[in-house]
């Protein structure tokens, strides 16, 4: 697959960021029951699945779709994600400390208080949806693309960013600095002052 270089103020060509490449198998669906710690899950469909405070401490989920999941304090510090796709998902206070997300999509989401500190995202997109109070400290991103999404004061505090292999496109970003109708905003004038994107804290 061919990938767009760009070169930085150095003259130095770079890579973009690598996407995940996705084509998840014929996929069973879950069922009734509820996640179990250190437990495997391969190939199922978690639709409209509501795993409000379950403890999946360890899980593996590979090949997995997550469809308008409700996540709400769920326990999954030390979860694996591979090769999976979650659409919709919803949750305040999700714990994913030390999780490892590989070959990931994650779509319209509306999440927050998330807990990734300590975290391993490779090869991770993050398109559409919003996200609250993103906790990503001390946590290892490469490859990992910010698209068309909403991000309320994220902390990346500590953080390690293989830079240049970490993009955010299309970022919404109203301050008072940055109103609406700037460029920076993206967003027309008249949406002030309802506008309630918030800015990109890279700090």
């Amino acid at each position: 697959m061919a990938r767009r270089a760009a070169a930085d103020g150095r003259g130095t060509t770079v890579r973009a960021a690598r996407r995940p490449e996705l084509r998840l198998p014929p996929l069973v669906p879950f069922g009734d029951g509820g996640l179990e710690p250190d437990g495997d899950y391969d190939a199922l469909d978690f639709a409209e699945t509501d795993l409000t405070g379950q403890d999946g401490a360890g899980a593996r989920f590979m090949d997995c779709a997550l469809t308008g999941c409700a996540l709400d304090e769920a326990s999954l510090p030390r979860a694996r994600l591979l090769d999976s796709v979650l659409t919709g998902v919803r949750g305040v206070g999700t714990n994913l400390a030390e999780a490892t997300l590989r070959d990931v999509e994650l779509r319209d989401a509306r999440l927050g208080g998330t807990q990734l500190h300590g975290a391993v995202l490779e090869r991770v997109l993050i398109r559409g949806g919003k996200i609250d109070y993103l906790n990503l400290r001390r946590s290892r991103l490469k490859d990992v693309v910010f698209e068309s999404c909403v991000l309320v004061e994220p902390d990346f505090g500590g953080a390690r960013l293989e830079l240049h292999r970490v993009a955010l496109r299309r970022r919404q970003c109203c301050t008072q600095d940055t109103p609406c109708g700037t460029s920076s905003c993206g967003r027309p004038a008249s949406a002030a002052p309802s506008c309630t994107a918030p800015y990109w804290n890279g700090s």
